[in-house]
């Protein structure tokens, strides 16, 4: 999976307030099982709050708890890359 295509899929889930998700989750898994990194997730969700309405940030704040580990264990996707 390529860097636009899991923005466009992040967003869709961000724009529907769906952030802290396991739809969001399994997405990120993909990625990561497909040779996606860390640091380039949470790029990606950076690019998308800082793109994004206020109203938003939140929930991409949300994405970002996933990719940080800052949830609980049955949401994380990274252990410590």
């Amino acid at each position: 999976m390529d860097r636009e295509i899991l923005k466009e899929k992040l967003l869709f889930y961000i724009a529907q307030g769906n952030g802290l998700s396991t739809e969001v989750r399994d997405l990120l898994i993909e990625f990561r099982n497909l040779g996606g990194h860390q640091a380039d997730a949470e790029g990606i969700v950076k690019e998308i709050k800082h793109e994004s309405v206020e109203e938003l940030q939140n929930y991409a704040d949300d994405v970002l708890d996933i990719i940080a580990g800052w949830c609980t264990a049955e949401m994380r996707v990274w252990n410590d890359e």
